[in-house]
């Protein structure tokens, strides 16, 4: 092996590849597609960029409509999801797999965790069809609502999702 690779290819060897650089497909494409002036062409907007912050508040999603307020910033949007009938959907840690060899998943810290977080939801929910007045001041005194309107606005979206 060693010795002999010096001296150049042995007439055992495979001659039928040619020694060269490795082709490019990006290369091969450009070369197809034709210059690089067209692609610079195409990559480049006509005239002066906006500067960089301009861009990125463009790039920045629209705000929601005044309508349907986000649960994680308004607490009578938390309280109104939390009294729906049927009372708040279940926390789920995410897409996992319950059959087969991975079935024991269900054992995981992940949905020991979301378990307790649907408990927590559903204790909030009663107390509040029970004294409403009072879980809303203690919700409010604790600020509370707002960890557990992340966990239901997850659990409500992946409800939508479910159906």
């Amino acid at each position: 092996g060693r010795v002999r690779s010096s001296a150049g290819r042995l007439p055992g060897w495979d001659a039928g590849v040619p020694p060269g650089p490795k082709r490019s497909i990006a290369a091969d494409r450009l070369r197809r597609s034709g210059s690089s002036q067209t692609l610079v062409r195409k990559l480049t907007l006509p005239g002066p960029r906006p500067p960089p912050r301009e861009r990125a508040l463009a790039a920045r999603p629209l705000p929601r409509a005044a309508s349907s307020p986000d649960m994680r910033e308004n607490l009578d949007a938390f309280l109104s999801a939390l009294s729906a009938p049927g009372g708040p959907p279940k926390s789920a840690p995410g897409a996992r797999v319950t059959s087969g060899v991975g079935n024991h998943l269900g054992g995981g810290n992940a949905c020991r965790h979301h378990a307790r977080i649907s408990e927590d939801l559903a204790d909030i929910a009663q107390r509040l069809r029970l004294d409403p007045e009072g879980t809303r001041r203690e919700l409010i005194a604790s600020d509370a609502w707002r960890y557990y309107a992340d966990y239901l606005a997850n659990a409500t979206r992946q409800a939508g999702h479910r159906q």
